[in-house]
């Protein structure tokens, strides 16, 4: 029984751990979301098949400088959008989506890049869905917690009657 407890506390560790980035993602402040200067996002649209499809994770680097040919992510007025860098003009990124004919309208100034695609993970943003729902926050912490709970209201029942039992024999002899 000591075994079960110890390994459900550290199952409900890690998974407290794994559930607070994804958290982050959903912030629309966007600020302090970076770890490392990384940051993750999800794709929500097709502008960029193949390279990436709806529901990919994204892994953005903050800091690296963008060059002609990098997938970059930018602010364009409130929304935060993923294309292609394909040329720099007067300073400006001009931008467009693999999967799409024509390049961006309007030029990118450097100050709205959020940062540079490095890595790809492949539909983790139906994971990061579910763990952000109430399902998914019922299923990996709110059941676990209450498991834990019941398994340790039974250890201490059955603590009580065995030490009990222990105390009947004891004086009996």
């Amino acid at each position: 029984m000591k075994k079960i407890s110890s390994w459900l506390v550290t199952v409900m560790v890690i998974g407290a751990i794994f559930l607070v980035w994804p958290l982050f993602i959903l912030d629309e402040d966007r600020s302090n979301l970076s770890l490392f200067g990384y940051e993750s996002l999800i794709v929500l649209s097709d502008s960029m098949v193949p390279e990436f499809e709806t529901q990919d994770l994204l892994i953005i680097n903050q800091t690296k400088n963008p060059a002609v040919g990098d997938v970059i992510s930018f602010k364009q007025g409130e929304t935060l959008v993923t294309h292609r860098l394909i040329d720099i003009k007067d300073g400006q990124f001009k931008t467009k989506g693999d999967n799409n004919d024509l390049a961006d309208s309007s030029l990118v100034d450097p100050s709205e890049v959020q940062g540079v695609h490095q890595m790809t993970i492949p539909k983790f943003g139906y994971v990061i869905s579910y763990l952000t729902s109430l399902t998914g926050f019922i299923t990996l912490i709110a059941a676990p917690i209450l498991i834990a709970i019941i398994l340790e209201i039974f250890k201490w029942i059955f603590r009580n009657d065995n030490s009990a039992g222990s105390k009947e024999v004891i004086q009996k002899t």
